[in-house]
């Protein structure tokens, strides 16, 4: 009997502490959204407890502030012409106008450097692919090279018979700034990376300017 009555008390408590814990969060923050004076009394009980119990966090801990640049993945086609062709993956926003030579982009004005959105719904996975391709690192240059090889194979399957033009292929990052000074997003320059030196169905060397 003893032992049902501390098997019972302990319960209570569990559940006592389960109730006044996550009312303390859910208090904390809906209270903030209510206006008036009486919010900030109300809400005092609350921020103390969770001060007490090391919770004290905001609903956005799981949404931060999204960055206002990205980088994208650009590949770089070089012709035995010298012309240059950049492809860029479905994923990534495509310029508004035609440029060229896009590594030169960051002496247009920025007017000429604007891209369409792109809405991701089904290629996060893919996108999370592409923000490794585009870091910095010794450790991010096979996935880049990996990255380029298959961009390499998709645009020779759509493009037969170009394959004998192209000169050199290589590996550029678009940077992409949302900085809200116009209502669509641009490209503030695209600068070449780094690939590993491997011979695919064309051969891939740093574009000049990058050292080896």
């Amino acid at each position: 009997m003893t032992g049902n009555v501390w098997r019972g008390i302990r319960r209570g408590l569990v559940a006592l502490f389960v109730c006044v814990h996550l009312g303390a969060l859910v208090a904390y923050n809906i209270l903030q959204l209510v206006p008036g004076e009486f919010a900030p009394a109300a809400i005092g009980p609350a921020a103390a407890y969770m001060k007490a119990a090391g919770i004290h966090q905001r609903w956005n801990m799981f949404a931060p502030q999204v960055s206002d640049h990205a980088g994208a993945p650009v590949l770089v086609l070089v012709f035995a012409d010298g012309r240059m062709e950049f492809v860029h993956p479905p994923s990534t926003p495509r310029l508004v106008h035609d440029v060229p030579n896009q590594l030169r982009i960051h002496e247009l004005p920025p007017e000429q450097r604007v891209c369409h959105w792109s809405f991701h719904i089904v290629d996060g996975r893919m996108r999370k692919l592409e923000s490794y391709t585009t870091r910095s690192g010794p450790q991010f240059i096979p996935v880049r090279s990996a990255w380029t090889r298959w961009m390499l194979t998709r645009w020779l399957a759509e493009n037969p018979g170009r394959g004998r033009e192209l000169a050199f292929v290589q590996f550029a990052r678009a940077d992409v700034v949302y900085d809200g000074d116009g209502p669509l997003p641009r490209i503030d320059r695209v600068v070449p990376m780094l690939v590993e030196p491997v011979d695919w169905p064309v051969p891939a060397r740093p574009l000049p300017g990058v050292l080896p």
